[in-house]
């Protein structure tokens, strides 16, 4: 069969032009590995994705702090039977491997950028969190979420349906193995919004079933049939009717097994509690006008009328079992004194500083330190010497040791580290405040040689690299050293100018950077249920520090105190 001779003019062609042909092909692959060594390093890959979401060409720290704000909100919703209980991630103990997911979106080592298209083929996806856990506290939320995912065993009890005494029928509970909470925990792959686990139960057999009631049924039935009548104060007449009466009677399994008919006091407290909202007269509001945590005036309201509850209570109970006892019952009242509102304000001065900052620590789980450095020079502490985890705030510490080992020349900002530099490794510990340079010092350095580097300088035990389950400092310590890094005493030179300039540009200023009507170059952490924030606040009218430690709280709370101290101090 003949060739067409349309391929043989292009065979023809090829041979003539193999030398030009290989010439292009060499540059164009030339081209593409150009390309690929360009690619700049530490950026999102072209292909890279993020939770769904692409991160080509994003830098390395705007990619940290979007993990990290990821993590803030994702939580895990564990389900037991007909019971679901969700929780924040953090608050089981868990961090982030946040360098580690990283890379996996940045790294593009050299060997491979010398392969030609393998920019192509790299299309990294992190679509769960990599994270680790600290084993108390893990051990801890899984006892907590046993408890809560618990569904009692339901005993068999009486009742009436429809004018009649019956049985509602005895229904087993559920229990959950912490222990398998926290191996589902600790094992299980978390998405970065909401993660669901499935748990495991074991039966739990009510005590008492519906035959363990059958001896007490006449007893029961006697017990409803009486008429029971309650005279109000202003001459009402109440009486409670079979099925309100069947509601209050519950049976109790005695120590040799057999049952016995009682009153529930908690629901017959109910009904007294009903009653009263019919019959009491509400009292007034005495209205008492606080300055600086003293009473400066006050207006009395007036008294109110309630019952004595038990009194009515005792005389119920003995009306629907005993036989002999009076069913003809009536109402005592007794005098409720009005409700105190306490409207407080503050004054500008130091003792207005001072109260409002003794308020907000005796009423919530803050601990405040603050100095002013300028100006009225005024200093209000509430709860500040008390230790208690540090979350990153615990990375200024760290950064003091740092800074002596490079005046001594023993480290050098570029030296490697991990996978980049001292200076690299520094910026991530402040600006996005990831963990594994800072872990790593704390390695090199040893936790009692930060502890007594830290107390030769001044802080108090409160600070402690060796405390358990996490590193501690308190919010004076954290106050004393803002100031000594603004006045130069503590850090200086070129390493004040560096921590100060990463401290006002650190990625989450959602605390005292939100709150205050300046700026500022401030350090947070969080852990758990812990969120802190200390800062050296520029304010139009003043410079000031500040540290708001807090537990169960929020940044937005931290930004409403902040609020707070700088319009006392500054009208």
């Amino acid at each position: 069969m003949k060739t067409p001779k349309r391929q043989v003019l292009v065979r023809a062609w090829i041979i003539r032009h193999q030398k030009l042909l290989k010439i292009t092909a060499g540059v164009f692959v030339a081209a593409v590995i150009g390309v690929q060594l360009w690619y700049p390093q530490k950026q999102g890959l072209p292909f890279a994705r993020l939770a769904g979401e692409s991160v080509a060409r994003v830098p390395h720290n705007d990619i940290a702090a979007s993990i990290q704000k990821k993590f803030l909100g994702a939580n895990v919703e564990l389900k037991a039977g007909s019971k679901t209980e969700k929780i924040s991630l953090i608050k089981t103990g868990a961090t982030p491997n946040t360098d580690r997911m990283v890379e996996r979106l940045t790294d593009y080592p050299l060997w491979q950028r010398l392969v030609p298209f393998s920019l192509l083929v790299k299309q990294p996806n992190v679509e769960t969190l990599d994270v680790y856990f600290d084993q108390p506290q893990l051990e801890k939320a899984a006892t907590e979420l046993a408890k809560k995912l618990l569904k009692p065993a339901e005993d068999a009890r009486l009742a009436i349906e429809k004018g009649e005494l019956v049985v509602t029928d005895a229904r087993p509970g559920a229990s959950v193995d912490e222990k398998e909470v926290m191996s589902q925990l600790s094992t299980a792959k978390f998405a970065f919004g909401q993660s669901d686990i499935a748990l495991s139960t074991k039966k739990i057999e009510p005590k008492r079933s519906d035959g363990d009631i059958a001896p007490v049924r006449q007893q029961a039935e006697t017990a409803i049939a009486r008429k029971i009548s309650i005279s109000g104060p202003a001459g009402q007449t109440f009486e409670p009717d079979a099925h309100m009466i069947a509601s209050w009677l519950t049976i109790q399994t005695l120590e040799n097994g057999s049952v016995q008919l009682t009153i529930d006091d908690g629901r017959v407290a109910a009904y007294v509690e009903d009653l009263n909202n019919k019959v009491k007269t509400d009292p007034g509001v005495t209205n008492v006008n606080l300055l600086d945590g003293q009473e400066t005036a006050r207006q009395d309201g007036s008294q109110g009328q309630e019952i004595v509850t038990s009194e009515l209570i005792d005389g119920l109970k003995h009306a629907v079992m005993d036989q002999a006892a009076s069913r003809e019952l009536t109402i005592k009242m007794q005098p409720v004194a009005s409700a105190i509102v306490n409207n407080r304000r503050y004054s500008s001065s130091q003792k207005g500083l001072q109260a409002y900052v003794d308020y907000v620590t005796s009423i919530q789980d803050v601990h405040i330190s603050l100095t002013q450095l300028d100006g009225e020079r005024w200093v209000a502490n509430g709860r500040a010497g008390d230790s208690m985890p540090s979350a990153s705030t615990y990375k200024l510490f760290v950064s003091l040791v740092l800074f002596d080992k490079i005046n001594k020349g023993e480290i050098h900002w570029g030296d490697s580290m991990l996978d980049t530099t001292v200076e690299g490794c520094f910026e991530r510990t402040i600006v996005p405040s990831t963990n594994p340079c800072a872990e790593s010092w704390i390695a090199q350095f040893g936790r009692q040689y930060i502890n007594d580097f830290a107390y030769a300088r001044g802080f108090s035990q409160a600070t402690s690299f060796t405390a358990h389950p996490a590193n501690h400092t308190s919010a004076a310590d954290l106050a004393k050293y803002m100031i000594g890094l603004n006045d130069g005493t503590l850090v200086s030179g070129t390493n004040r100018d560096i921590l100060l300039e990463k401290m006002g540009r650190q990625l989450y200023r959602y605390g005292i950077p939100t709150g205050t009507a300046g700026w500022a170059q401030d350090k947070v952490g969080f852990l758990w249920d812990y969120v802190h924030d200390a800062a050296i606040v520029h304010h139009p009218k003043g410079t000031y520090v500040v540290a708001i430690m807090t537990r169960g709280q929020s940044y937005a709370r931290i930004a409403q105190i902040t609020r707070e101290l700088e319009r006392i101090m500054y009208p």
